[in-house]
């Protein structure tokens, strides 16, 4: 429940009790036979009572169409999240990274931005800005000239986002998985295949 909401809900409890308190006052001070005046508090109360159920089913039902709305939110969030992270892994599948693909990228991000948080979106729009400008999406891949004009026009090299951290900011955007992977993933999409040359070939396996 939203803190203005608690607010709401404590000041119309202190008036209706307010209020309940003023009746009785001034029952008390009238001529009302006992009969009356415990008809009268009698209907009040039925009034109070019947206010804060309705009052309390309306805030219920909002609660249950938020959470649903946040439930299917995050299920299509999930779902964009996955198309993005399969987009990036297979970017340099072929060891290339064309610029049609850079651009499937940057649209993609577009479409996160309706549902992604403001910090994942800074990361992915880094990521974009790194592709676009140097053509790669790991520093290791960069040339010496590239190396040299990202700390001249970017800054420190380790200011560049990796795949690890692109994955991290999705995982606390999602908030639902524990642990920190900025040192996990790059360390196996970075090993090629066969890299020892122990794979057989053909690689026939009981």
């Amino acid at each position: 429940m939203k803190s203005k909401d608690r607010f709401l809900i404590a000041f119309l409890l202190a008036f209706i009790i307010i209020v309940f308190v003023v009746f009785q006052t001034l029952l008390d001070n009238t001529n009302l036979s006992n009969f009356a005046s415990n008809v009268t508090i009698s209907v009040l109360g039925s009034v109070i009572t019947i206010t804060l159920m309705l009052i309390l089913l309306q805030f219920q039902m909002r609660s249950e169409q938020e959470k649903d709305f946040r439930g299917r939110l995050f299920e299509r969030k999930l779902d964009l999240y996955r198309e993005f992270l399969v987009l990036i892994f297979s970017l340099d599948d072929d060891n290339v990274i064309s610029k049609d693909e850079i651009q499937e990228v940057e649209n993609k991000v577009g479409e996160l931005s309706l549902v992604a948080s403001s910090d994942l979106i800074r990361v992915c729009a880094t990521v974009v800005v790194q592709l676009k400008s140097y053509g790669v999406l790991y520093s290791r891949s960069m040339t010496e000239k590239q190396l040299e004009h990202y700390r001249t026009a970017m800054g420190s090299l380790d200011d560049f986002v990796s795949l690890d951290q692109l994955v991290q900011a999705i995982r606390q955007d999602l908030s639902v998985v524990d642990g920190d992977v900025t040192q996990t993933i790059e360390t196996y999409v970075g090993i090629p295949f066969d890299r020892f040359h122990m794979v057989k070939n053909p690689n026939v396996v009981d």
